[in-house]
């Protein structure tokens, strides 16, 4: 079950083509600040470990497409990648699925890019 160098460095799941995110588009990441706080505030905060991990900088470390398949695909990314498995070793608290779409894990992780502007 040896995954592709694609997968190792941008996760597995539904999102199988790198994203960059050059320029913030405003209008989706407000959208994703109000998904982030329906969906994902209860366990993680921007600056610091929470029952997840901190979220602000997270985009200095993974590609946005990894953080859009761990929001899409946590159960088979916490079983087969070695990175998501690391942080579940670590938090000890397996990233419930919560049924996303494509486009809304994509406002996210432009809300993300934004905070991590500002920080």
């Amino acid at each position: 079950n040896a995954l592709t160098e694609f997968q190792l460095a941008h996760g597995i799941g539904p999102v199988t083509e790198s994203i960059e995110i050059n320029t913030v588009n405003s209008e989706l990441a407000e959208k994703g600040e109000d998904i982030f706080k329906t969906n994902c505030s209860a366990c993680h905060k921007m600056s610091e470990r929470y029952v997840g991990p901190a979220l602000g900088d997270v985009l200095d470390k993974r590609s946005p497409a990894y953080v859009m398949n761990m929001i899409l695909n946590p159960d088979e990314m916490v079983k087969k990648h070695p990175e998501a498995k690391k942080m579940l070793a670590e938090f000890m608290t397996p990233m419930p699925n919560q049924n996303l779409q494509k486009e809304e894990a994509r406002a996210i992780v432009e809300y993300l890019a934004l905070v991590g502007q500002q920080q």
